[in-house]
């Protein structure tokens, strides 16, 4: 009994030692040319900048907002698709901004005065 706990345990030291081996982040090398030469690489990212959109959705339920239920905060106004998404957002409204984040939704400003002239 004892000498197949033993083997057990080293089996499964074994597999957790290639789990970890495995999992490990592996060092980038420089991008080389056909010569083998290191190639400089540009030092401005190359991946396109995401458009924010519109908020069009509840960030949470993901239903179509109600443009007469909404929160001003913080200089935005949030929409909401009906009464109970809007009490939720009072109890936590960082998870709503993460969502909104998260989705690429750009909130609209609060309209002040001078947006009605």
């Amino acid at each position: 009994m004892r000498r197949a706990f033993i083997s057990l345990l080293a089996v499964w030291l074994i597999a957790m030692s290639l789990v970890v081996i495995s999992c490990s982040k592996k060092e980038k090398s420089a991008p080389q040319s056909k010569s083998g030469a290191a190639v400089e690489t540009p030092s401005t990212p190359q991946t396109p900048v995401k458009e924010l959109k519109p908020q069009t959705t509840d960030a949470i339920s993901g239903n179509p907002i109600n443009r007469r239920i909404y929160t001003d905060y913080e200089g935005f106004r949030i929409y909401f698709c009906c009464v109970n998404s809007q009490r939720n957002f009072e109890d936590n409204p960082e998870r709503y901004l993460r969502a909104f984040r998260s989705q690429g939704v750009q909130l609209e400003k609060i309209p002040t005065d001078q947006d009605t002239l």
